[in-house]
């Protein structure tokens, strides 16, 4: 939420030189926390999914950092769901 983990343009804008600031998932779009790990990167959204039906839930993903992490604090969710999202 932050947006301080290190993702080749974050790692640019520290001065770091990377030698292609493309997402290694997907090689779309640029990898940023927000496309990367999160939001945009298809292939990052595939794993989500995969992980929701591991844990047997379903969840809404949003566009949005802080809503999409919220969602995992929403009443109602079974005991291992919880556990393994947070642990996660």
């Amino acid at each position: 939420m932050l947006d301080r983990l290190f993702s080749k343009v974050n790692l640019e804008n520290r001065g770091v030189t990377v030698s292609c600031n493309l997402c290694p998932l997907c090689k779309k779009d640029m990898e940023t926390t927000h496309h990367n790990l999160f939001i945009t990167c298809e292939v990052a959204h595939r794993l989500w999914i995969k992980c929701d039906n591991w844990v047997e839930i379903t969840l809404v993903r949003h566009n949005d950092i802080a809503k999409h992490f919220c969602s995992f604090y929403i009443n109602g969710l079974r005991k291992k769901a919880i556990c393994i999202w947070r642990g996660m």
